[in-house]
């Protein structure tokens, strides 16, 4: 008895005879002959089809005829089904692999991922699991058992886990350049950005992203950004804070008699977050609040007060100007003459009016 593989060569078979003068041989599978010459029966060839093939060997010529038996039993060829190839996320499950086989009793499966295996049971090759490490994974599934083993490849590609920098936040005034924001990547081939002022960008270049520009409009702007490309997206976020151009109202100005009130001066401003005033005459004050600078009080000395207001806060600072004219108490001078207060200054010749 033997076992071979399909299309391989059998190990000749010789059988001696006595007494006889031929022999017959049956049951052998196809490809193997029995002929017997010089009182032997010699069984060769290569078998083409598997299966267990139980011959009889019978005499012929002389008597009584003998017999003998054997068994060849011919494995066939393994097959495995074709290895295929994925891309999966790393600590994500892959899709489960299964190959077909024939003729084999068992496989041995090489070159896997961590966290992924290989298992041979009733005639299939099943590859499953969920790597736990990033890379490209060349994988080899050789069959064992049956003659000769059959050999199939395919590859697991683990993308790596996406990253990307914590965003940052920023205040900048409108029409001015922000400070550029660069957040790196790592596993992506991407990313998006929204939520951005108009005038600023952001673009994905060489494992970073860049943001940068400068804001047309004011605001606050939650920007967010997203990777593409490898798994799964990676998202961070940041603000960018675009403050308004300050603005104030025009200055104006005003004649006023000393230890008389003026006239209350209101400067709406815009963008501001306070004001500074000087210049004003003694007893004068300007105070900002709710968007207005207010200026008032009852002046204590003469003179011209060039006063200037100028914004806090906000970007840039906004700037106005006016004046307020503080006309000393009226009085008589030994030439008789009398300065009279309004507003403006006049000069009366008593002498005059008597005559």
């Amino acid at each position: 008895n033997q076992t071979v593989c399909i299309n391989t060569p059998i190990t000749t078979i010789s059988l001696a005879t006595t007494g006889a003068t031929g022999a017959t041989v049956t049951g052998l599978p196809a490809g193997v002959t029995g002929v017997w010459s010089s009182n032997t029966v010699t069984i060769s060839g290569t078998p083409t089809v598997a299966g267990t093939f139980n011959y009889t060997v019978t005499t012929t010529g002389g008597c009584p005829p003998a017999t003998t038996t054997g068994t060849i039993t011919v494995t066939p060829q393994n097959t495995i089904a074709a290895g295929t190839s994925q891309t999966v996320c790393v600590n994500s499950a892959i899709t489960t692999i299964s190959l077909a086989t024939t003729g084999a009793t068992g496989a041995t499966v090489t070159g896997l991922p961590t966290g992924v295996t290989g298992v041979w049971a009733s005639n299939t090759v099943t590859i499953s699991g969920t790597p736990t490490a990033s890379g490209t994974f060349n994988y080899t599934v050789t069959t064992t058992g049956g003659c000769p083993p059959a050999t199939t490849t395919g590859t697991i590609t683990v993308t790596p886990q996406n990253t990307i920098a914590a965003g940052t936040s920023q205040t900048v005034c409108v029409n001015n350049a922000i400070t550029t924001i660069s957040l790196a990547t790592t596993g992506a081939t991407g990313a998006t950005v929204t939520g951005l002022p108009a005038g600023v960008t952001g673009v994905w270049a060489s494992n970073t992203v860049t943001i940068s520009g400068t804001p047309t409009a004011s605001g606050t702007f939650n920007y967010t950004v997203t990777t593409t490309g490898g798994c799964p997206p990676a998202t961070t976020t940041g603000t960018i804070t675009v403050t308004p151009q300050n603005t104030i109202a025009a200055g104006t100005s005003q004649t006023v008699c000393i230890n008389t009130p003026i006239t209350t001066i209101s400067l709406a401003t815009t963008g501001a977050t306070g004001a500074t005033v000087t210049g004003l005459p003694a007893g004068v004050t300007g105070v900002w609040a709710s968007n207005t600078v207010t200026i008032s009080g009852t002046p204590t000395a003469s003179g011209t007060f060039n006063y200037t207001v100028t914004t806090t806060g906000g970007c840039p600072p906004a700037t106005t100007t006016g004046t307020i004219t503080v006309n000393d108490t009226p009085n008589a001078g030994a030439d008789g003459n009398i300065t009279i207060c309004d507003s403006s200054s006049s000069t009366i010749d008593l002498f005059s009016l008597i005559t």
